[in-house]
């Protein structure tokens, strides 16, 4: 405030502006304008600006309330903020202003001068209202470099936030490309366009790196219930017989064939599979009906009206062709479901505790990834769900394709079902068991807890729990 004041005392009997033209305020206007009606008639012209300008609005104030509230350790609510942005945006409308937004330099000033609570921001606008009314005359000949060497000397915190950008390349590049996409379009552009460029870049690197998720197979450490990735934990070791998979990210509409495709490559192709068997099962019935054929076949044709009248030999031959291949086809479908595939696991857990959520095309992508496993003979399972996504499945079809019976509450339930069964684990140490089947009846989820009581030599009794939703 003091440099202000004597720039423009200064200014004004030196007479900066017409002796050696330097650039000054000019006239302020003062007073408040009327309230009034506007022209509703103009909104359809007006509203796709009107729509973009909201979101920089908000985008702006919010990243400047947040970063003065990390800054001064207290918490901002956005759903209040937004609330208070659109009663203000309604009222001054009725008298001519421009829409409110945060100023990044004024709270910069406002923060670097000491000002911390709203009292700070009242006096402000107690003294901008004074000037406007009163005194905004007498600020006509403040040079302009004046006011903004107090914006550079504000902004100097976040200039030298540069710095940090070595050390951001080495965390993560995308989040350096942000950076440097929010700082050259800021920069090149205004604020307004450069934060709308950065908003829509920093979604599109969300979209990106939903569609480069982490997938992987889990294997168990010895001796515990513990499931960890087989690639990190060397002591992790694949349970035989079974594939436990594990996609780091919630399943939705954009990274589903992503899912699909890291299936396939982490445990196997069902379609392959399929084909394969297919191939087989041809071979299978094309044998069985060499062999059929091979052996001495005797025809007997009976007539009971006409005893006398002998059988056309054509009439003859079309009936054991069509005969042979109701056979052949016949064959093939039995020895599709009845050969073999050659695979060292029986069983595919999926573990859903990354997954957030889901929504109806995942839920679709999941079907028919169980359905094509289901074709080739084998299991599917689902551990670790959340309520919200067993909700999901209740919404659809799902469950006609996977019952509940095969939805677990974890990893290590779901992993027993599949080694036992119905029948209760095996426990060492000459344990006896019990068995018992109780139904969790404190909710709506359907859960389902076996519990299978072990008593050992000396008397005492220890549970075994399998849960299943």
């Amino acid at each position: 405030m003091f440099q202000v004041v004597l720039a423009t005392v200064i200014s004004y009997f030196i007479k900066l502006e017409t002796k050696y033209s330097v650039p000054v305020v000019s006239d302020i206007p003062t007073g408040l304008p009327m309230p009034n009606l506007k022209n509703f008639s103009q909104i359809p012209e007006v509203i796709s600006d009107a729509i973009a300008l909201a979101i920089v609005i908000f985008a702006i104030s919010i990243s400047m309330g947040k970063l003065l509230a990390q800054k001064h350790d207290y918490e901002v609510n956005a759903d209040q903020e937004l609330v208070a942005y659109g009663i203000s945006t309604i009222i001054s409308s009725f008298l001519s202003s421009a829409a409110p937004c945060a100023s990044l330099s004024r709270s910069l000033v406002q923060e670097r001068v000491g000002g911390k609570t709203q009292v700070a921001g009242l006096i402000s606008c107690a003294l901008l209202l004074v000037v406007i009314l009163a005194i905004g005359p007498y600020f006509r000949t403040l040079p302009n470099c004046v006011l903004a060497s107090v914006i550079i000397v504000a902004l100097r915190g976040m200039f030298l936030q540069a710095l940090e950008l070595p050390k951001l390349w080495k965390v993560s590049i995308i989040d350096f490309a942000v950076w440097i996409v929010a700082f050259l379009t800021t920069v090149l552009l205004d604020v307004d366009l450069g934060l709308g460029c950065a908003v829509i870049f920093n979604l599109s690197t969300i979209l990106f790196r939903s569609q480069r998720s982490y997938a992987t197979l889990l294997g168990q450490i010895p001796g515990t219930d513990i499931y960890r990735d087989i690639h990190v934990y060397e002591k992790a070791k694949e349970v035989p017989g079974l594939k436990i998979f594990r996609f780091e990210h919630s399943l939705f509409f954009v990274n589903i064939e992503h899912f699909r495709s890291l299936l396939y490559k982490k445990i196997v192709n069902p379609r392959t599979l399929k084909i394969t068997q297919k191939k087989q099962a041809s071979k299978f019935a094309k044998a069985n009906k060499e062999a059929e054929l091979s052996k001495p076949q005797t025809q007997i044709v009976q007539s009971e009206n006409l005893p006398d009248m002998p059988v056309p030999m054509d009439s003859l031959d079309m009936e054991l062709q069509t005969s042979s291949n109701q056979i052949s086809v016949n064959m093939v479908s039995k020895s599709v479901r009845e050969c073999p595939l050659d695979l060292d696991f029986h069983t595919i857990i999926f573990d859903a505790s990354p997954w957030n959520f889901i929504d109806v095309m995942g839920v679709k992508a999941l079907i028919a990834v169980i359905g094509e496993f289901k074709a080739v003979g084998v299991k599917v399972m689902l551990a670790s769900c959340r309520a919200g996504i067993r909700k999901m499945f209740k919404k659809t079809d799902f469950y006609k394709t996977l019952d509940n019976t095969n939805i677990f509450v974890s990893v290590h339930d779901a992993v027993l079902r599949a080694q036992f069964g119905d029948e209760p684990p095996p426990i060492q140490n000459g344990l006896t068991i019990e068995h018992e089947d109780a139904n969790d009846e404190d909710n709506d989820t359907d859960s389902q807890i076996e519990v299978h009581y072990a008593d050992d030599d000396v008397g005492s009794r220890k549970l075994v729990v399998i849960s299943h939703l």
